[in-house]
């Protein structure tokens, strides 16, 4: 991560990263600038994991933008490395979940308001099937 920020410092990204997942941000005025900046910052990875021996699997690459605009322009990323490239571009996620977090474009956070409330209601409704008046769990366990 230090010879990452020491080589890409000069484009205004930085990487976030937790244990095996890593997360590349740029911040510019639009959105055609970032991918253009998040390109080259993935090939400033792609180099370093290779001179340190490790392997950097495009397939898993997702890409997803934040934009204070209304409008509905999301470009798509030529990565410059297979499948990411000519006709498949890589296209940006609807949703980005990041350590247990629903993100959208606008940080509204409606998509993780909606996961987390329908798995609670999941639940209730699978408690009452674990026990009923003669047998399973009593009600005071439930």
């Amino acid at each position: 991560m230090k010879l990452f920020k020491l080589r890409a410092i000069r484009q205004g990204s930085t990487l976030l990263s937790y244990v095996d997942d890593g997360t590349a941000v740029m911040q510019s005025k639009s959105l055609d600038n970032n991918n253009a900046m998040l390109k080259q910052a993935y090939a400033i990875l792609f180099v370093l994991f290779a001179v340190l021996g490790l392997v950097l699997e495009h397939d898993k690459t997702e890409l997803f933008h934040f934009d204070r605009s209304h409008s509905d322009h999301n470009p798509p990323l030529d990565l410059g490395y297979a499948p990411y490239t000519g006709d498949r571009l890589l296209t940006p996620k609807t949703y980005w979940r990041y350590l247990g977090f629903y993100f959208d474009r606008k940080l509204l956070f409606t998509e993780h308001v909606r996961y987390y409330a329908t798995k609670s209601f999941s639940t209730v409704q699978a408690m009452g099937m674990l026990g009923n008046s003669t047998r399973g769990l009593p009600p005071l366990e439930k």
